[in-house]
């Protein structure tokens, strides 16, 4: 993946190419190159796995995407607290 360090990068283009996959294709490839597999005695089989259950995390709506945010509720912090959503029970004080 040339160019996987640029800011010039295409993920678009590798989205396309690893039919959707791109977060999970590039983390896999930045892991392996830069050695941290290796180093830390991790099976490239299980990382694929933990890549591909993130990925599948994010939701379909483009906003929500391996920059802001995974499993992302749509709700504000506010809304959460004032409904005893479980998450607000679950995450605050």
């Amino acid at each position: 993946m040339a160019g996987a360090d640029q800011w010039t990068f295409d993920a678009f283009r590798l989205d396309q190419l690893s039919s959707g996959h791109a977060l999970s294709t590039l983390a896999f490839f930045l892991l392996q190159s830069t050695g941290l597999m290796k180093q830390h005695s991790i099976r490239g089989v299980k990382v694929a796995r933990f890549l591909r259950a993130i990925e599948a995390g994010y939701q379909s709506n483009a906003y929500h995407n391996a920059v802001h945010d995974l499993e992302h509720v749509g709700l504000t912090n506010d809304f959460l607290n004032n409904s005893d959503h479980d998450l607000a029970i679950l995450y605050n004080d």
